[in-house]
């Protein structure tokens, strides 16, 4: 500004300790600063964190206040020291949108000497990415020759005159202090501000404005409660500034008695009462009307989330159009759903409802109301699963629609991690449908695969390689699709599943993975259900080191993933729940002793192929890793249990549970399940007591009884004779 020449426009703050936002405050200003000649008077009320520093570099007039609890009593000291035409109260959490032009235009423009009171939208965020918030229009301008003074020791304002006209600027005032104080009800701010204002509410008593105040920086519940009580009983009496004020308390009831306790008969009462008192008011057709519909959302009143929905996306868009009275009406108090974030909100759970009531036409023309660009990953998520139910329960081919939605949510433009949320949101979706098992729930209710709706994709992302994969049987065909796979963690697994299944040989011809990548594929496979029988498939496929490298991936996936299962038939048969006298099934129980003995011979070939001969010995078998160590065992169970010997069978799988003690419940399933440690032969207890009436006639320390006990006839009925050797149903720990 020219030195002695008037300011248009004085600019006055009050700060203590605000060294987080101070510096963003005055870079924000600096555009007006430019286009308007301006003046900067800061009061510092006692900082000791160096923002009386940084404020030195941009005030005009910087001098001390001592703080005397008194909000207003501190910005008049500002006032004082202001020289403009017009004066303007900003905060230091505050910071003006890159936007400020009808601001501009209005102070440079003569016109402005038409009004004495200015207004911009105070925009107050609720989350610390700034996409939730609330509006309100804030009376922040002053023409300074009224002499009007600031009044309230807290939230203080500007009076105005009845029935005075307020230019009310589209300029955005965006406020994070409610954030970094933990919200609306902020301790700290509710520790400041309550004081301050129960001692105005007692030279004030039933003033409605400061009761819709306290409401908002109470700092209990029950402080909340008792505030809001006074509000709405002063409401129904019409007090003074009941139909001002009203409207504010009134929603609060509606969004606290939603949080409190979710009765649906006493919101539809409240809102009712609210909708005859203030029939036209934002905050009944916006703030209520919003709270509603994630009410009947929540307790799956459909029916009754459509025509809340629709008020409230028409109100929306009144009040955003600049409708007069609905913006005039955010003079005394903040719109809590105004956002877009709630706007795509409702608007989501409006196609939903519509879905849910069978109106899926109406449902697909709402979702396209939402603009791909403008979701986040949550929102992305859902609309989504929405788009996959209308094309399979509502027989609608969206394919295209998916398609179109793709490139929205990958435009270029996008901040990178909101992109990558939105595609991971994708595949988490598309992933439930690609399961055999929901594919097969989708041919008995007659439905449309799910899985189709993502085949327009393919060549776009991993999601519609492998809806297209799926699609496929041609084992030819699927392995040219695989070949093009980059990313192999970001391809579903029940694609790859689906492909083994239909006869591809993995590892891909031409196309290596190395053991770290095809471990990662294997424990993924175990989500799909049938590790185990393509486990024992690739028994055939084992003459490749990388063939057998993959089999015995798969076979450590399977033998854990069957460990969970015995664990969890145990625990159901022996619950007290009346199910434990269900009998195992015996084909389940075959397919467990088939896969364990694949497993034992896939680990016989394998530790042959890949570990020295003297690693394999019970001196050095220690080294390997522990599923491998139980494998190594397996294989000596086995050999004993072939030949003869079901004590050596018992003793190499205590051995191998020692190694490995995660495979307890496949060693006690081994145990329960071998008929040879269950029902001995006629011959074999013949044996066993001609070896027991030999031993019995033999002094313990002849030489001859250690000799006999180490001789292969005594081994084979070893545990018929000595007892503990061989467990009996599951007691091998015993």
């Amino acid at each position: 500004m020219e030195p002695n020449k008037k300011p248009v426009l004085s600019i006055g703050m009050i700060f203590k300790n605000e060294i987080r936002c101070l510096e963003r405050c005055m870079k924000a200003l600096q555009p007006l600063r430019d286009a308007i000649p301006c003046e900067l008077v800061m009061a510092d009320t006692g900082s000791d964190d160096g923002s009386r520093e940084i404020a030195g570099e941009y005030a005009d007039i910087l001098f001390d206040f001592p703080w005397i609890d008194d909000f207003a009593a501190a910005r008049n000291a500002v006032m004082d020291r202001c020289s403009g035409e017009w004066f303007l109260s900003i905060d230091c959490d505050e910071w003006f949108d890159e936007d400020i032009s009808d601001l501009v235009n209005f102070l440079a423009n003569k016109r402005r000497r038409q009004f004495e009171t200015g207004a911009v939208v105070v925009r107050n965020y609720t989350d610390k990415a700034h996409l939730d918030y609330g509006d309100l229009v804030g009376v922040r301008l002053k023409r300074m020759d009224t002499g009007c003074r600031y009044q309230g020791r807290i939230h203080e304002a500007l009076p105005m005159k009845d029935g005075e006209v307020v230019f009310r600027s589209r300029t955005i005032l965006h406020h994070d202090g409610y954030v970094v104080d933990g919200g609306p009800g902020g301790k700290a701010k509710g520790d400041r501000n309550m004081p301050l204002l129960e001692k105005m509410l007692e030279e004030k008593p039933g003033n409605l404005r400061l009761l819709l105040e306290c409401v908002e920086s109470a700092r209990t519940l029950e402080e909340r409660e008792r505030y809001l009580r006074q509000g709405i009983e002063g409401v129904e009496e019409k007090q003074t500034g009941w139909d001002v004020f009203g409207p504010g308390l009134y929603r609060y009831e509606v969004a606290f008695a939603k949080e409190k306790e979710g009765e649906t008969a006493k919101h539809e009462a409240l809102v009712a009462r609210m909708t005859e008192l203030f029939p036209n008011s934002p905050y009944t057709t916006i703030d209520a009307a919003c709270t509603m519909v994630q009410l009947y959302s929540d307790t799956k009143q459909y029916d009754k989330v459509i025509p809340y929905a629709k008020q409230y996306l028409r109100s929306l868009a009144k009040y955003n159009s600049g409708d007069e009275e609905m913006q005039k009406a955010t003079l005394f108090g903040t719109l809590t759903m105004a956002s877009a974030m709630k706007e795509r909100y409702v608007t989501f759970l409006l196609a939903s409802a519509y879905y849910e009531e069978f109106c899926y036409e109406e449902a697909i023309d709402t979702l396209q109301l939402l603009k791909a660009d403008q979701l986040n990953g949550d929102l992305t998520r859902n609309y989504v699963g929405l788009l996959m139910n209308l094309h399979s329960f509502g027989r609608q081919d969206l394919s295209g629609h998916m398609a179109r939605f793709w490139d929205g949510i990958t435009a270029p433009g996008a901040e990178e991690a909101l992109v990558t949320a939105r595609k991971n949101a994708v595949a988490t979706v598309a992933g439930d449908c690609f399961q055999k098992r929901w594919r097969e729930k989708e041919d008995e209710e007659g439905r449309v695969h799910a899985y189709t709706l993502f085949l327009s994709l393919e060549g776009k992302c991993e999601t519609g390689l492998a809806a297209a994969v799926i699609d496929t049987e041609d084992p030819a065909v699927l392995t040219e699709k695989l070949l093009t796979v980059e990313n192999w963690n970001k391809l579903s697994i029940h694609a790859l599943c689906h492909a083994l299944e239909c006869g591809v040989l993995f590892p891909l011809p031409g196309k290596k993975l190395p053991l770290e990548e095809l471990d990662k594929l294997a424990n993924r496979m175990g989500t799909t259900g049938n590790v185990s029988a393509l486990a024992l498939e690739g028994l055939k496929r084992m003459d490749t080191p990388d063939g057998l490298c993959w089999v015995r991936g798969l076979f450590l996936s399977a033998m854990q993933e069957e460990a969970k299962r015995l664990l969890q038939t145990k625990s159901i048969l022996n619950s007290t729940s009346g199910l434990g006298e269900m009998c195992e099934d015996a084909e389940q129980i075959a397919e467990t002793m088939a896969l364990v003995r694949g497993f034992t011979e896939m680990e016989g070939k394998f530790l042959s192929a890949y570990y020295a001969p003297g690693m394999l010995t019970e001196e050095t078998i220690f080294l390997l890793p522990p599923l491998h160590r139980f494998g190594w065992y397996c294989t000596q169970a086995f050999e004993a249990l072939d030949g003869g010997d079901p004590a050596g069978y018992v003793r190499a799988l205590r051995a191998g549970l020692t190694s490995c003690e995660s495979m307890k419940p496949v060693v006690e399933f081994l145990t329960d399940h071998t008929p040879e440690l269950q029902q001995p032969s006629q011959e074999l207890l013949e044996l066993a007591e001609k070896v027991r009436t030999l031993l019995s006639a033999c002094d313990p320390t002849d030489p001859a009884v250690a000799a006999l006990k180490q001789s292969p006839a005594y081994q084979k009925v070893a545990h018929l004779i000595e007892g503990a050797e061989v467990p009996v149903a599951g007691g091998l720990l015993q």
